[in-house]
């Protein structure tokens, strides 16, 4: 039976290396306590990287890891619209677990599935939509917002519909803020004035 290295052995030193996480661990055979050779030292090697391996996985994020994954996440995000059904799940499991993509998507899909069946009008991220575009109209025209910000505003929202679904039931949606679809524009809403906020999360 062919035996499964877990290191990489480098032969002019002597010595076995791993990269786990961004992290170069490394041992020589004195360390093991084994000759100094491949033959004799994988063993070893292998019982001391499953060691260090559990270990690793126990440790608590480092700063550093922390702000590689958050890199890694707004990668995803940005390249998310260009990748295949393939790349889009191998990236996915990279991040949270093998099989955990296609597991999510069903997951994801049953969910919307159901709330789009039957959605009354005024339940859907169209109409909700429509209702905040036409409060920020209103503000617009009272000459306490830019047209131009105005504008932003609606082409904002557009992407997000075009994405979500227009006839989506708000209720498959997380949401906070006024009109429930609409968790993205919450933040949009601060630039709102007062009153006008006020008479919106009425």
């Amino acid at each position: 039976m062919a035996k499964k290295l877990h290191m990489t052995w480098v032969a002019i030193t002597r010595r076995w290396r791993k990269l786990y996480k961004g992290k170069w661990y490394s041992i020589s055979c004195k360390q093991l306590g084994t000759p100094e050779t491949k033959e004799a030292s994988w063993k070893a090697a292998n019982d001391w990287w499953e060691r260090e391996r559990a270990l690793a996985d126990a440790a608590p994020l480092t700063e550093e890891d922390l702000r590689v994954n958050a890199f890694r996440v707004w990668s995803m995000v940005q390249d998310w619209q260009q990748l295949d059904e393939a790349s889009r799940e191998k990236l996915a499991d990279s991040l949270v677990g093998v099989g955990q993509y296609q597991k999510i998507k069903a997951q994801a899909e049953a969910v919307v599935a159901s709330a789009v069946k039957a959605t009354p009008p005024d339940r859907t991220v169209k109409a909700q939509v429509e209702a905040w575009e036409t409060l920020l109209r209103g503000v617009c025209q009272s000459g306490q917002m830019s047209e131009g910000r105005f504008d932003a505003y609606c082409r904002n929202i557009g992407t997000f519909v075009q994405w979500i679904g227009a006839d989506t039931a708000i209720d498959a949606i997380r949401f906070l803020g006024p009109y429930p679809a609409l968790s993205v524009a919450h933040a949009q809403l601060r630039h709102v004035p007062e009153r006008h906020r006020g008479t919106a999360q009425g």
